[in-house]
């Protein structure tokens, strides 16, 4: 299987540093402090030199509560409803739907509509604010579902890249207000170039950024060299992609731009792709909620110089959906069998482009999406992929168990009422991803990492810590829990100390290569630019929480950066609690914090957030580096 570069930055992990400053807001009397004992192997911050007039820091101790988790097994489908003009249908109830697994019906436990004509999120107007100051607050509505750009330059002809490229710039400046997007290009590498933003200006400028690092070049010309057609190297871009977007929760519809679509998601005897890789990759797709749209990007196609029958690509294209109308329907592209025909070669007799045609209408039908090709006006059919899947069902199941490990499972949901169109995954696999099988059997070889080790702290953030998937480069802004924050250098920068460069080195964007039972050379010092992070968390939920359970609000702090490349540099995570209020007195309304963070010079994002244990609400920002200049006295002010 060819394995295609790039895509690194989905599996940075969080250190656990306790390098923790504590500040006290004088005005509420409020302080926070550190409370390791939340946090399996950590070690307590270091509270020398604090104010005598700081309340006294609760000594370490084991956990008094029980904490018991459980397994909910549910398979989620995402359905898009039209009638016979492509309009969304929104007037659906639960009792309208019929769902089966394997062809035995399944109780629907729980049925959610997402309309995308209005906002999921309002935000309250914010006042300007200084340099340097955010606040997780998006400054317009959001609006649903998340939109992924995958920009494929490597399966695109060069006549056809300018025209995309125009295309896609015009979309983003008439996108609906709020949508969210991110894109990513895939050239020699794949990156992000954008994470989700509803930012105009931001999108815009990523997509025509020349400068260092990702960016869209204005052709690309080695695409034979890069996986041009190639199956495995298709495949392992989506299995990448689906790793990096399960992390991020909700729907999201992947518009791929392309002139061919070599993703072969259907078992082929003859194809050196094993049937393992296969069931991955479309495990991943499914857990990460993605609906694929593949828009063609070739127009309409006049001659089809791989069809042998000399009908030309306008009967193929009328063979394939009926009318070369720009859109996939459904008739002769229904899949058979559950899986997706690979689009490199024939299918079922088809040849050239109609088998192209349907290939592409097969990979839309199975994932839940929908397929757009055969019409001159790209722009226009950009315009439909991003309103086709803007609103949705969404209906859940608990799916019954399965003796036989791995075996693909259909499902079938139906509408008591005629003329409309369904779009959902219509199959999934009961196996875990790559990376869940390779933990389990590297856990089984090795023993489970013990209680108070790094090793097993990061096991329980990756697993069961709502940070991880928070400070995921490119996510999208999260403000279930609000507050804002000020960064600030300190000093200049230093040349890292050995400790230092031995816990940076340890960062995915600093791997070595080296040979098996031989140790890591050191790293030559490189210079680091010490951060201050000044958090003032503002949500009311905590005081209204404190003072109903009688239990004291403990925050975990996280902040993560990342290089050009989109790998993380280095990261951060720490546990704060709140002092109990003196009898008679009432719990503050807010609190502050500083953190503290080294970076390299190449950093270049920094994504911080806060989380409350006790509810699990959340709140995430990315900030662009290098900060902006501020007034000396303000500076100092902070």
């Amino acid at each position: 299987m060819s394995v295609q570069p790039g895509l690194s930055y989905y599996d940075g992990r969080l250190m656990s540093r306790p390098r923790f400053r504590l500040v006290r807001n004088l005005m509420l009397s409020v302080l926070w402090l550190p409370l390791s004992a939340q946090t399996p192997g950590s070690r307590p911050a270091d509270t020398s030199g604090a104010s005598s007039q700081q309340q006294s820091v609760k000594p370490d101790a084991p956990q008094s509560e029980m904490v018991i988790r459980t397994e909910v097994r549910r398979v989620i489908e995402d359905v898009v409803v039209t009638d016979a003009q492509g309009t969304p249908v929104r007037d659906l109830k639960r009792d309208d739907f019929t769902l089966k697994e394997d062809r035995k019906q399944q109780q629907v436990l729980s049925f959610d509509y997402h309309d995308g004509s209005k906002p999921d999120y309002t935000p309250p107007k914010l006042p300007s604010l200084p340099p340097n100051t955010y606040v997780d607050l998006p400054s317009a509505p959001e609006q649903g579902p998340l939109y992924v750009i995958l920009y494929d330059m490597v399966n695109m002809e060069l006549e056809d890249q300018a025209r995309a490229r125009l295309a896609l710039l015009d979309l983003i400046d008439s996108k609906p207000p709020g949508a969210r997007f991110a894109v990513f290009i895939n050239t020699d590498k794949t990156r992000l170039l954008q994470g989700f933003t509803q930012d105009k200006e931001l999108l815009h400028a990523a997509l025509t950024y020349s400068g260092p690092g990702p960016h869209m070049p204005k052709l690309f010309l080695n695409g034979v060299n890069f996986g041009k057609g190639n199956e495995g190297a298709t495949l392992s871009l989506f299995n990448q992609l689906a790793a990096y977007l399960q992390n991020i929760p909700g729907h999201k519809n992947l518009i791929w731009i392309s002139d061919s679509f070599p993703l072969n998601l259907f078992v082929d005897p003859d194809s050196p792709i094993t049937d393992q890789e296969i069931k991955e990759t479309i495990t991943s797709m499914t857990r990460a909620q993605v609906a694929v749209y593949p828009v063609d990007g070739r127009g309409i196609v006049l001659w089809d110089r791989t069809d042998p029958t000399g009908m030309g690509a306008g009967a193929a294209a009328t063979q394939s959906s009926g009318a070369a109308t720009g859109t996939g329907t459904p008739g002769i592209s229904q899949s058979t069998g559950g899986g997706t025909h690979s689009v490199a070669g024939p299918v079922n007799g088809l040849s050239g482009t109609a088998s192209d045609y349907r290939g592409e209408d097969m990979i839309a039908e199975d994932t839940g999406g929908r397929a757009f090709y055969s019409n001159n006006h790209l722009k226009e059919i950009l315009d439909q992929a991003v309103e086709t899947g803007s609103s949705f069902y969404t209906l859940t199941y608990s799916p019954p168990r399965h003796e036989e490990a791995g075996k693909q499972h259909t499902v079938e949901i139906t509408l008591n009422r005629a003329g409309y169109r369904l779009s959902y995954r219509r199959f999934y696999y009961d196996v875990e991803p790559a990376e869940e099988t390779r933990e389990r059997m590297k856990e089984a070889k090795q023993g489970p990492p013990q209680p108070g080790t790094l090793e097993f702290y990061r096991a329980e953030a990756k697993l069961h810590d709502s940070l991880y998937e928070t400070v995921a480069h490119g996510a999208p802004m999260q403000h279930d829990l609000i507050f804002s924050t000020h960064v600030r250098t300190d000093g200049k920068p230093k040349l890292a100390t050995v400790q230092q460069m031995a816990q940076i080195q340890d960062e995915p964007a600093f791997f070595r290569t080296r040979r098996r039972n031989k140790p890591r050379p050191a790293a030559a010092p490189i210079p680091l630019q010490k951060f201050l992070i000044d958090y003032r968390v503002l949500d009311p939920e905590l005081k209204r929480n404190a003072e109903q359970t009688g239990k004291e609000p403990t925050l975990e702090f996280a902040a993560a950066a990342y290089d050009a490349d989109g790998r993380m540099v280095n990261g951060s995570l720490d546990t704060a609690t709140a002092a109990a209020p003196k009898p008679g007195q009432k719990q503050a309304a807010f609190f502050m914090v500083e953190q503290e963070i080294d970076l390299p010079l190449s950093a270049m994002w920094l994504r911080v957030a806060v989380r409350d244990t006790l509810t699990d609400r959340t709140g995430a920002v990315e900030i662009k580096l290098p900060l902006q200049p501020e007034p000396a006295q303000e500076a100092s002010a902070h």
